[in-house]
Formats: C-alpha cells, structure tokens, sequence
C-alpha cells in the first residue's frame, strides 16, 4: 500500500507546507520524493510502516539513504558536509 524507500540513492518523505522538506529537496533535487498527503488520511497505519522501516515516525521530512533511514534535514546536513569533505 504504501511506497518503500529506494535502495539506491535518496528518498524523501514529504508533505505539504514543511518548511524542513522544501529545504531537504533543495539540497537533494535528484532524490526519489514520496508525497504522504495521502497517506495521512490513514495516519496510524502509515505511522506504523514509518515504525517498521525506520523505529521512527515524528517528524517530516523522513529521508532514507540507499534504502537505510539517517533522519531529516539536519541529518541530510550532515550526510553531504561528511561527503564533501572526504574530496
């Protein structure tokens, strides 16, 4: 029912009117985005999948890395502070 993260590269869990995920698709604009607009209708079982991928559901954006869950945007900060420096 609801759609799993890419185990390649990056995907956003967003929604509508999230400051915090305008901004994480700024810095990740080839990223796979998954709308939960829709999903929020039935918020307790989406609630319940966010649990079973990540141990967490509190807060958007939810961003997966290579199908592994690292955070939000401060963690998506971090990911690519960590990439760039190793240039």
């Amino acid at each position: 029912m609801y759609k799993r993260p890419s185990t390649e590269g990056y995907t956003i869990y967003t929604k509508s009117n999230c400051g915090a995920c305008e901004k994480t698709k700024l810095l990740l604009p080839n990223a796979n985005y998954i709308d939960c607009e829709g999903y929020l209708e039935e918020v307790d079982e989406f609630l319940d999948f966010m649990w079973s991928l990540a141990k967490t559901a509190k807060a958007f954006p939810m961003v997966f890395k290579d199908g592994k869950f690292i955070g939000g945007y401060n963690e998506v900060v971090k990911d690519l502070a960590f990439k760039k420096s190793d240039f």
